[in-house]
C-alpha cells in the first residue's frame, strides 16, 4: 500500500524539471519521477486533468486547473521522516505549478501558504473601475421547483463559491448569515421569495436572483411591461487579468447557461464603476446593461463578449450564424478571450430589427460623460420611454 497525494495545478512541472533533478529524483518514462531511499521510495506522475476529472473541492479552491501530479509514498509503513519529505515536495510543488494539495487519506483540499484563488488590485478610495457582468433572462418555472434551485447553487459551490451570500435577506442589511443558517436555509428562503439581497465575496461583487414564477406583462409606472425572471452576477473585471479566471469563467459561464436554459443571456464588461472600501457604486456616467432587471424589451443592439440564444429566439432570429457552442438547444456565442476590446458582433451577426431592444436615447445617455443636474434629470424622465421590440414573442 502506499499514501497518496494528488496536486491539481494550473501548471505544469514540465518546466520544473531541473528543480525536480535537483530534488534526488530521478527521470522515468511516461511523465513520471523516482524518489528512492534504502527502504521507502516517492513516484511523482503528472497527467492532463479533464474538466471531469477535476474534484469539486479542488475548482472551488482555485479556478483553471488543467493538470493532476500524482505523489505516491511506499510502503506506508515508511518511517517519520520519508513522510515530512513527502509533505515538504507536495507543498514545493504546489507552491510552483499553482495547485491545490489533495490529501487521499485524510480526504482535505487545501492551498499552500502563498497561493492564493484571487489576488484583489490596490485601488485608491473612489478609483474608477470595471465590471464583468453576466445575466440570464428566462420565463420558464423551473426556479420554483426546490430541486432545481438546489441544482443550480451546487454549480455555483462547485465554479464560483464567492456568488454564495455571506449575508442575505429582503432587505439592507440582511439578517441572515449563511455561516449560520446554512445551505438548506437559504435554499427555503430563495424559493420562497420573488427578489432579495445577498452579500457576496470578492471578486464577485455581487449576485441578482429575481424569480417569477407568474411571467407577463403587469402595470408598472403608469406603463404594460413585460416581467420575467433573471439572474445576474458581477464581478470585478480585474480577474480577467489573471489568467486562471481568464479560462475558467468562460467555462462556468456555458455550463451555467445550459442549467438556467434562459431564452436569452450575455457576458458584458461596463466600466466607470466607483470603488469604495468595502463595497462600490455607479454614477450618471457609469454603463448599466441595456436591459433594466426583469423588464425584457428585446434583444440589446449593443454587442457583447458572450451570448446565449435559446427559445423562442432561435426561432424568430432568421439566418442565426452558426453557434460557437450548441447544446441543449442553446447557441452559444463567445470570443476567444474575454477584455474590453473584444466582442462577438462578427461572431453572432447583426441582431434583426424586428426582434431587438429598440434604441432610445436613454440607451446612449448613461454611456455619456455628462453629469449635470440637467442630464440626471433627462435620464430619469427618459427612463419610463421603454418600447418593446416590434416581433415580441411574450404574450400580453
Amino acid at each position: 500500500m502506499s499514501y497518496d497525494i494528488n496536486i491539481w495545478s494550473i501548471n505544469s512541472v514540465d518546466d520544473l524539471k531541473q528543480s525536480i533533478l535537483e530534488e534526488g529524483f530521478k527521470e522515468l518514462a511516461d511523465n513520471s519521477y523516482s524518489l528512492e531511499s534504502k527502504n521507502w521510495q516517492i513516484t511523482l506522475h503528472q497527467s492532463t486533468a479533464e474538466d471531469e476529472d477535476v474534484p469539486d473541492e479542488a475548482l472551488s479552491l482555485l479556478p483553471g486547473i488543467k493538470y493532476m501530479l500524482e505523489l505516491h509514498l511506499e510502503p506506508i509503513s515508511a518511517p517519520k521522516t520519508a513522510y515530512t519529505q513527502l509533505n515538504k515536495l507536495a507543498k514545493i510543488l504546489a507552491r510552483q505549478t499553482t495547485g491545490v494539495i489533495e490529501d487521499k487519506q485524510e480526504d482535505t483540499y487545501s492551498l499552500p501558504s502563498g497561493i492564493k484563488k484571487y489576488n484583489p488590485p490596490k485601488r485608491e478610495k473612489e478609483e474608477r473601475f470595471s465590471i464583468l457582468e453576466m445575466s440570464w433572462w428566462f420565463e420558464h418555472k423551473n426556479f420554483s421547483n426546490r430541486q432545481h434551485i438546489v441544482s443550480f447553487l451546487k454549480l455555483l459551490e462547485k465554479y464560483l463559491p464567492e456568488a454564495l451570500p455571506r449575508r442575505y435577506g429582503l432587505y439592507e442589511p440582511p439578517q441572515f448569515k449563511y455561516e449560520e443558517t446554512g445551505f438548506e436555509h437559504f435554499v427555503d428562503f430563495l424559493s420562497k421569495e420573488e427578489s432579495i439581497v445577498c452579500y457576496t465575496t470578492k471578486p464577485v461583487l455581487g449576485i441578482s436572483l429575481g424569480f417569477n414564477d407568474a411571467p407577463g406583462f403587469v402595470n408598472h409606472g403608469g406603463k404594460r411591461k413585460y416581467k420575467c425572471s433573471y439572474i445576474t452576477i458581477s464581478l470585478d473585471a480585474a480577474v480577467l487579468g489573471q489568467s486562471h479566471w481568464q479560462e475558467h469563467l468562460p467555462k462556468m459561464w456555458k455550463t451555467l447557461s445550459s442549467e438556467i436554459q434562459p431564452f436569452y443571456g450575455d457576458v458584458r464588461i461596463l466600466k466607470n464603476y466607483i470603488s469604495g472600501k468595502a463595497t462600490y457604486w455607479g454614477d450618471a456616467t457609469s454603463e448599466r446593461h441595456p436591459v433594466k432587471g426583469w423588464w425584457w424589451r428585446g434583444i440589446p443592439k449593443h454587442s457583447a463578449l458572450a451570448m446565449v440564444i435559446g427559445k423562442p429566439y432561435t426561432q424568430l432570429w432568421r439566418g442565426i450564424k452558426p453557434a460557437s457552442k450548441e447544446k441543449n438547444s442553446l447557441l452559444i456565442y463567445y470570443a476567444d478571450k474575454w477584455d474590453e476590446e473584444q466582442n462577438i458582433a462578427n461572431i453572432v451577426g447583426t441582431i434583426p430589427k424586428n426582434i431587438a431592444q429598440p434604441e432610445t436615447s436613454n440607451n446612449r445617455a448613461w454611456h455619456s460623460p455628462l453629469t449635470s443636474l440637467f442630464y440626471k434629470k433627462k435620464v430619469m424622465a427618459l427612463e419610463a420611454n421603454e418600447e418593446l421590440a416590434s416581433t415580441f414573442p411574450f404574450e400580453d
